[in-house]
Parts: structure tokens; sequence; C-alpha cells
């Protein structure tokens, strides 16, 4: 939903002009976010630390590893059966995102260099996006714990 307000461009960017200019809507809240960015940056490196150490023994779930420094714009994880457990988050209030990554060696921009990279197919294709954005709680942050281990246990 918020990709359609943001007039944010739909699919992969299969090329460097694919990419737009902020919208007027962008660049307002661009603006007050940077008048906030080293709360909102700390906060956010917190809520990803949570999940980075109540999710990385999940057994079905990979959780990438982590390095001091990451500033955690989203927490990615990576699910064989990535739309299912989307799905299944979804139904129990945790708010995710497929993205739309792709493989980058496979568009066609980078076809004279085409190569095989199984770990980025691998990525564009199980990788999901949960929640860590600075407004999270406590409260919010368990529900979405509770929420991934529940729904990989459903999906496998």
């Amino acid at each position: 939903p918020v990709h359609k307000i943001m007039d944010e461009p739909k699919g992969p960017m299969t090329s460097p002009e694919a990419s737009a200019l902020p919208s007027e809507l962008m660049a307002a809240v661009g603006l007050e976010q940077l008048r906030r960015h080293r709360d909102l940056n700390a906060a956010r490196v917190r809520n990803g630390w949570h999940l980075h150490q109540a999710l990385s023994s999940l057994s079905g779930l990979t959780v990438p590893a982590c390095n001091e420094g990451n500033a955690f714009m989203s927490f990615p994880v990576f699910h064989p059966r990535r739309r299912a457990l989307a799905e299944a988050l979804r139904k129990r209030g945790v708010d995710t995102d497929l993205g739309f990554m792709s493989n980058c060696a496979s568009l066609e921009m980078f076809a004279p260099q085409r190569s095989e990279f199984p770990n980025s197919q691998r990525a564009a294709d199980e990788i999901v996006h949960l929640p860590v954005h600075p407004g999270l709680s406590s409260r919010d942050l368990e529900k979405i714990v509770v929420g991934v281990r529940g729904a990989v246990g459903e999906v496998g």
C-alpha cells in the first residue's frame, strides 16, 4: 500500500533509466526524516538485532549474517516457500513484503557479462522482508517473533 501512495515504480528495475526522481511527497518525507535520522536509525538497529537474536536459530528459516554497523532498513530472511510464508505472516498480523529483488546477473542489461550466481538467484527466490521500522514497540517485536515462528511451523 505505501508503495502506491509514494508513487514508487512497480517491479524490478530493468535499466538505470527505470529509476525515477522522488515525488514531491517522497521528498517532503525525506527532508523531515533527515532531521530525526540518528534516533530513527538507532531504533532500527535495536529492532534488527532483536529479530536477529530471536530468529537466527529457527529451523527452516535462514537469517543472513549481520555485522556491526548494519543499518537494518528491513530485516531480510530467506525461506524456500516465501509466498506461503508471507501469507501466513500476514494472517498473523505481521506486515511483510516480498520486495522486488532480482538476480541482477539475469537482467538484460548485464547480458554481455551473464554468468551464474546461485546465491543471488536464491535471494531473489526466497527473500521475505520483516519490519524493523522505528515505530515498533517491544510488544510489536514480540508479535513479529511469535508470528514468524508460527508461520514457519505452518508452512514448513
